[in-house]
């Protein structure tokens, strides 16, 4: 495979990728702020970056990255972007079936956008339901806790999602605006820090993150952040899908 980036390929070149492999890694993020440290595009370029850095390694292609998502909760911050979240599933049912067509069967989707969840998992129902195609969608502030305790990875534009982006495109940061955000609350008695809680219980919650947040960031304050910790993060996220794929790859599927 001479590239495993589907963009810089031609029709023959992927055509010929696809006699070597029925799987294929979608990444996606959003336009939404993260802070004034960071740009909009944050979820997106983490999400891009691991991706083709899983492909490098499982020697798998990596469609274009989907840059638009649903982020409903940050729509007042200038520069963010919502999608309707029945539109951003027929988007990406749309995008993933023009790749069946061609012969892919299984699919990993790295995820830069947690808003994004939710639909993935009822997209990987749809794509199985009526082309029998396996869907796997993960994220790495949910896989990182996982492999270390120590990694807790519950911010938005914090210390680890600046690290994050600073080993991808470092030279995005500006740590010189960015902001330490302590609890915020919408009540005497639901907070939040990263997650809305009530007596130490997380609740569900929807709210415009500009009413109780002027700056964007949450969770853990982005000071700190460096990109040799972004680096560690990456490299253990991008190690695990490397081989989540190759289990992936011995599922058989019905011809």
């Amino acid at each position: 495979m001479k590239t495993t980036q589907i963009e810089r390929m031609s029709w023959t070149d992927f055509r010929d990728a696809m006699t070597e492999t029925d799987t294929i890694i979608i990444p996606t993020g959003v336009m939404e702020e993260h802070g004034p440290h960071v740009p909009l595009a944050t979820d997106t370029i983490i999400a891009q970056h691991c991706a083709a850095l899983i492909g490098e390694r499982a020697n798998t292609p990596v469609a274009p990255v989907m840059t638009y998502g649903y982020a409903a909760n940050v729509r007042r911050f200038p520069g963010s972007t919502c999608l309707d979240p029945d539109t951003y599933r027929q988007l990406m049912l749309a995008f993933c079936e023009s790749y069946i067509r061609h012969g892919a069967k299984r699919f990993l989707i790295v995820s830069g956008h947690g808003g994004n969840t939710p639909v993935l998992d009822i997209l990987a129902g749809d794509l199985y339901d009526r082309h029998g195609a396996l869907t796997f969608a993960n994220d790495w502030w949910s896989v990182l806790p996982q492999l270390n305790p120590e990694w807790n990875c519950q911010d938005h534009g914090g210390y680890f999602e600046t690290s994050m982006l600073m080993a991808a495109r470092e030279d995005l940061v500006n740590m010189d605006l960015a902001h330490a955000v302590g609890e915020s609350a919408i009540s005497e008695g639901i907070r939040k820090n990263y997650v809305w809680k009530f007596q130490e219980a997380p609740v569900g919650v929807r709210c415009d993150v500009s009413k109780f947040n002027r700056y964007g960031n949450v969770g853990n304050p982005p000071q700190g952040a460096s990109k040799a910790l972004g680096e560690q993060l990456t490299e253990a996220y991008v190690d695990f899908n490397v081989k989540l794929l190759e289990e992936i790859k011995k599922i058989s599927l019905p011809v």
